[in-house]
């Protein structure tokens, strides 16, 4: 599960929090991604474009206050 909009003060600092829901009943902490400021918006799929380095992965388009940012979020131990 991605969400945004989370708390600036908080745990992801409103970036783009990224949680783990294998057991939907004990939801995890999975990710965050804060070194871009807030996230107010994102969009998450797995590629399927012509760039065949990224073919099957799965990207987060993160939608800030003042960029859009593209995140690899394959590894969530390791986003990139």
């Amino acid at each position: 599960l991605y969400s945004v909009g989370t708390s600036r003060y908080g745990v992801c600092q409103g970036g783009l929090h990224i949680i783990d829901l294998t057991d939907p009943l004990e939801p995890t902490f999975a990710a965050c991604i804060d070194s871009d400021g807030y996230t107010h918006d994102a969009q998450c799929l797995v590629y399927d474009g012509p760039d065949q380095d990224y073919q099957g992965v799965e990207i987060c388009f993160a939608y800030n206050e003042d960029t859009v940012t593209i995140w690899n979020v394959e590894d969530k131990s390791n986003v990139q």
